[in-house]
């Protein structure tokens, strides 16, 4: 397939949708569609591509491309499709329009119970990678103190309360890049993510991460202390 074509296509797409009311419910019920009952893997990427750039469109468009992401998308039986909702979901809740902005946190939400949800782990670790670029956007770019407080929840918990050992590690690696990123610009949030840490390392109850967590905790603290820059 011609990928370029395919996006080019994508585009034509959204923009007949945002220039036709029809259009865009025919569309938009032609995405379930694909979302529900297609075997085809492209055209449910495609599907969900189209979805996360008109979730971030103002009015009822956007509003309905965002209940059919989160509907469709991250309830689509296939794990990678999920995996990569869980990924355009991310991309929205940080870029929505200002009248859709009270449905971030719902969408935040959804993203947290899709990884609590994940049978097989396909799904997890890409819903950690966008909750941490949740609260990196939310508190650098585009400020949504809600959205941070909901991302690094999300986080806390995957780390501290993960029944398998390797979510628990995924959880503690993305509490890290936080504070990595985040946490020299905004020294409660570095603190926080130390604290997690700690927290993780303390409570961890097979010992499969302890010593990790409390490495990274330490780390974290000591570059803290060291360099009058952070926060």
């Amino acid at each position: 397939e011609n990928h370029a074509v395919r996006r080019l296509a994508e585009n034509c797409v959204c923009h007949l949708a945002t220039a036709s009311q029809h259009a865009a419910a025919s569309l938009l019920g032609g995405f379930r569609h694909v979302l529900q009952e297609s075997q085809d893997f492209s055209s449910c990427m495609s599907a969900l591509r189209m979805l996360r750039t008109l979730a971030v469109t103002p009015g009822n468009l956007g509003a309905d491309a965002l209940d059919l992401l989160t509907d469709a998308g991250l309830g689509t039986r296939d794990p990678h499709l999920r995996s990569f909702a869980v990924l355009c979901a991310s991309h929205v809740s940080t870029n929505l329009s200002a009248a859709l902005r009270p449905l971030a946190p719902g969408l935040v939400e959804a993203i947290r119970g899709t990884a609590l949800l994940d049978r097989d782990g396909t799904v997890r670790s890409q819903a950690a990678w966008s909750l941490k670029r949740i609260v990196a956007a939310a508190s650098l770019q585009r400020p949504a103190p809600d959205l941070v407080e909901l991302g690094l929840q999300g986080l806390e918990d995957m780390a501290r309360l993960s029944l398998e050992p390797s979510d628990r590690e995924i959880g503690v690696w993305r509490l890290f890049d936080v504070a990595s990123i985040v946490g020299r610009a905004v020294s409660a949030i570095a603190d926080r993510c130390i604290a997690a840490l700690s927290q993780a390392a303390a409570e961890d109850v097979d010992g499969a991460v302890r010593s990790t967590a409390a490495s990274l905790a330490g780390k974290l603290a000591e570059d803290k202390a060291h360099r009058p820059s952070w926060g």
